[in-house]
């Protein structure tokens, strides 16, 4: 017999895998007015875009409005040009030719965002081709809507074909007194959309800082052995609540790379540190806050902090010390609400006798640590007391060595908000203030921030990115 026999054979089942498609979101065209602007759906305007230089009249009570006129002396004709104008073309550029006098008509029309009132005779300029530019005027205007944001739309010809150094082009220069760029992101923002030459340059510039600034704060200070922001060269993992929570509340996840990583360690059990901060001003931009807020710090060991870990806080982390304020308001504290004299967690908070409460020294000795500072490298600390600046006629330093500063980060002259303060401190003042941010003396800050101490760098770069935001949304 043979040793192994053929069996009959078996047919494996086939099984047959349908597969599942799954159905694509519907998105209508519906559009939420608490988060989106109504005003930002005007940038969306129908009609090809078309780039241009526009020349819009400046009109008095006393002004005519009439197209470009070479003889007219400059006082009587005045032009705001905005460079890069968008205009979105409604109907293409033809041709018609009057069979009486033989005569060629070139012109079309087109939609002007809401944010510019066109008036016929404002002229605008554009490439042709081959070295050439068209200038052309507007014949007739007419208001899209009844609403208060309306666009505007305009009949306009050609005037004629010049090249660069035509007289003409000359003339609409010479008669330019007020001189802007459209940037067509902002209006989608819902931005001023039109700014002056020099403070669309500044804003660019401001954005491009931004851009280097955060992803060189996130980069340099983020420190994946603890998974958070820590208080740089100090030899050890030092923890502030108040600046990772506002920087965090300050940034786009997708600003730099270690945002998305940033641990923002639990402090809800922790009372004091829900007291307000000098951050708490900045945030909500009230400068009233300074004068309820702590304004005194101190590191604490964070083993004194509480020990239930279901609060995910920074007793078990790696860190050993936490920013903790050091003239708390302990007025918050019901002694019914207490067994012990002492606190645990952190400090001895003190005895009620007589319902009468009277404070201990707020920290345990041993719980106490000082900063030192940090120098960049290839920078020195001196470069901080020399960078100074003349505001007003007056020259101030930019910024005070975070060490020189008795109360928390900034100076008791910003706290008090009295004179005496730097670039920085005025900056922040007019920040919380609510007040127009100076962008030429907010560049000028910026400009050494590489140069900075890394303490420097890691409490004022924070103020800095709020502050660029603000200045970038507010320009007009």
């Amino acid at each position: 017999m043979p040793i192994v026999s053929l069996k009959p054979e078996y047919q494996t089942p086939i099984i047959t895998t349908e597969p599942k498609i799954e159905s694509v979101d519907y998105k209508s065209t519906t559009v939420d007015a608490s988060t989106t602007a109504i005003s930002s759906l005007l940038a969306y305007v129908e009609g090809f875009p078309w780039t241009v230089n526009y020349y819009s009249q400046i009109i008095t009570t006393d002004s005519d409005l009439k197209e470009q006129d070479i003889g007219e002396a400059n006082l009587y004709q005045q032009y705001k040009k905005i460079k890069n104008l968008e205009l979105r073309v409604s109907d293409p550029i033809t041709g018609t030719q009057n069979t009486d006098t033989a005569q060629m008509t070139v012109g079309g029309s087109a939609i002007i965002y809401p944010f510019l009132v066109p008036n016929v005779g404002d002229m605008f300029v554009t490439e042709a081709g081959l070295g050439q530019m068209g200038i052309y005027v507007v014949k007739s205007v007419e208001r899209k809507s009844f609403n208060m944001t309306a666009v505007y739309s305009i009949e306009f010809s050609l005037m004629v074909f010049v090249d660069r150094n035509s007289p003409r082009l000359v003339d609409l220069d010479t008669k330019t007194t007020q001189e802007y760029v459209f940037d067509k992101s902002r209006l989608v923002e819902g931005l001023a959309p039109s700014l002056q030459t020099k403070t669309y340059e500044q804003i660019t510039d401001l954005k491009e800082l931004y851009e280097k600034i955060v992803r060189f704060y996130f980069k340099t200070f983020y420190l994946k052995e603890y998974d958070t922001l820590v208080i740089p060269s100090q030899g050890t993992g030092i923890y502030d609540s108040f600046l990772v929570d506002f920087i965090l509340k300050m940034v786009d996840t997708f600003d730099a790379y270690e945002i998305r990583l940033v641990r923002n360690y639990a402090t809800d059990a922790e009372q004091f540190l829900a007291q307000d901060t000098f951050w708490t001003a900045m945030l909500n931009r009230d400068a009233n806050i300074l004068r309820h807020s702590n304004n005194y710090m101190a590191l604490v060991q964070t083993k004194f902090f509480n020990y239930n870990s279901m609060f995910k806080g920074f007793r078990y982390s790696r860190l050993s010390y936490v920013v903790y304020p050091s003239n708390a308001d302990f007025s918050i504290i019901n002694p019914n609400q207490l067994d012990y004299v002492g606190d645990p967690l952190l400090l001895d908070y003190g005895v009620f006798q007589d319902n009468v409460f009277t404070a201990a020294p707020l920290f345990k000795p041993e719980a106490l640590h000082t900063l030192v500072e940090a120098k960049t490298q290839g920078g020195m600390l001196s470069d901080i007391l020399t960078n100074t600046t003349i505001v007003g006629n007056t020259n101030i330093p930019i910024i005070n060595p975070i060490l020189d500063n008795k109360t928390y980060i900034l100076s008791s002259n910003f706290y008090s908000q009295t004179g005496g303060q730097t670039l920085l401190e005025s900056l922040v003042s007019d920040y919380i203030n609510r007040k127009q941010i100076n962008v030429s003396n907010l560049l000028t800050c910026i400009k050494p921030y590489r140069s900075w101490g890394r303490l420097e760098q890691f409490y004022y770069l924070p103020m800095l990115i709020a502050i660029i935001k603000t200045a970038i949304i507010e320009a007009y």
